[in-house]
Formats: C-alpha cells, structure tokens, sequence
C-alpha cells in the first residue's frame, strides 16, 4: 500500500480540514501519514489533541509543495494530477488542501471526523464537563474569528470584503433565523480587543461585549486559558471550543475560516456561513 505523507503547518482549522481531506478522499487505498510541525501557528503536539492511531511521518525529503497562490479548495486536481502521475510511488506533500464545504455531506465527511479527529480523554473530559452544566436547552454555536474585525481597506489577504457594521448585521440575521424562546447562544471568538487600524468605535469594540449586549444572559462561553495559538494552552482550548461548537443545534460562522468550514462538517443543513 502507498504512502502518502502530509505535512501540516498552518493553524488548527487548516491543518484538520487538510488531514480529513486525503483521509476522505485517498485513505481507502493509501495509507496516510502526517507530518505534523510545531511553530508560531500551532505550538501543540498531536497526541496532546487526539487518542486516534493516525500515523505520525517524520519523513521531510523531496516534498511536493502545493503552490499558495492558489486557493486550498482548488488545490484538489492538482494532489489528484500528482498522485497519478507518480502510480504506486510514497510521496511527500507539503500544504494544505480543502475539498469544498457542499462537499462535506456529500463525501461523509462527518463519520471520518468523529473518527479521525477523536480528542483526547483529558480534553474529551473538560467537554463532557462543560456540555452537561451549560447545554440544557437548544444551543446555537456561533464562531466570530478576530481577523473580521480587520477593515477592508487594509488590502490585507486576511481582510473580510464586507465592514465589521455589515459582517456583524448578517451573524444577528442568522442567529435570528435559528433563535427560539429557551434557546442559549455558545460563543467563541479569538478576539481580545482592538485590532484594526480603522479609526472607527464599531472597530476597537471586543465582540464578546457586543454579542453579551445584544443577547444577553443567552450567551454561554468556555473560559479559555489562552488566545495565543502559539501555546500548548491556547491550542488545546481553541480544539476543546471546537469539540464544544460541534455538539452545537446549529451554528453560525465564518466563510473565511477555516475553523469555522471544520465544524460545518458536523451539521447536515442547519448552519450559516457569513
């Protein structure tokens, strides 16, 4: 059986859409193993995440660099081309590969994340924990990643299109469509504060305080230890809000983050993407 070696070194989203992706994708008839890199974007080891036997690659010759100039969900012909072109031979790829999100339900993408992306006892704990004392009636999980906040004028490739004003309109549109009288909102967000060189009030606001204005004692969160994901703590957390988003009725997210794409893989129809 061929080999076929990832490695991954962007942040948590990415790096668990691309593992899904060959393992969905190639895992029936290759073996897959990850190479998984510890920097500034992901300072965790893999088995403090996960108990699943997915085979770890320390191999790091010849790899083939997906180019990143093209976008990950059209980097799937171009693995597709590669694999063919080299028949039954082990390789090395280096960079991340989504398939696209109306792709997740059609490709069972949901039985491969419980199986693949099993957490931790630890981790898996804290969750159990947390869904007991807080998920007591229906539960909209909504993510807000911090880099929204970022004003298009920036021309920064992290930059949304829409202002935070409209952004922020669209995610109340789409919790008002899933909210109901009993209903709480789980909220994760990255953002500790300003962030934006806009000089205007809605930018250096913190969305926590906006949405716990706006909703109230509906929103629930999980306390978090560290926002930096270049720590084992922030790591860890930022998957056990993950695990927290995915047991979610519904979810409202970001189509800019991959984080958010990850955890659409769990709900059939019954999720928002702003």
């Amino acid at each position: 059986m061929r080999k076929i070696n990832v490695r991954v070194s962007s942040g948590l989203g990415d790096r668990l859409l691309t593992l899904l992706f060959y393992y969905v994708n190639f895992g029936s008839e290759n073996e897959i193993n990850i190479f998984w890199e510890k920097n500034n974007c992901l300072n965790c080891d893999y088995d403090k995440l996960f108990k699943n036997k997915v085979k770890l690659s320390f191999r790091e010759d010849n790899p083939f660099f997906l180019p990143p100039d093209v976008p990950v969900t059209s980097r799937k012909n171009l693995v597709i081309n590669y694999l063919k072109s080299l028949k039954k031979q082990d390789v090395l790829i280096k960079g991340e590969v989504f398939d696209k999100t109306s792709d997740f339900k059609k490709l069972d993408y949901k039985k491969y994340f419980k199986e693949i992306l099993s957490p931790s006892d630890d981790i898996q704990s804290v969750v159990n924990e947390h869904v007991d004392n807080n998920f007591n009636s229906k539960i909209i999980g909504v993510h807000f990643r911090a880099a929204d906040k970022l004003c298009p004028k920036t021309l920064s490739f992290f930059s949304p299109k829409k202002s935070l004003f409209q952004i922020l309109k669209e995610y109340d549109s789409a919790i008002n469509t899933f909210l109901d009288d009993d209903c709480k909102i789980f909220l994760a967000t990255d953002d500790s504060g300003p962030r934006s060189p806009c000089s205007s009030d809605i930018q250096n606001l913190k969305l926590k305080d906006y949405f716990k204005e706006k909703y109230g004692n509906r929103i629930i969160e999980f306390p978090c230890r560290s926002l930096a994901r270049n720590t084992e703590e922030g790591i860890i957390d930022a998957f056990k809000t993950l695990i927290l988003l995915s047991k979610c009725d519904c979810f409202v997210g970001s189509c800019r983050s991959s984080f958010s794409k990850l955890i659409c893989v769990n709900f059939d129809d019954s999720f928002k993407l702003i």
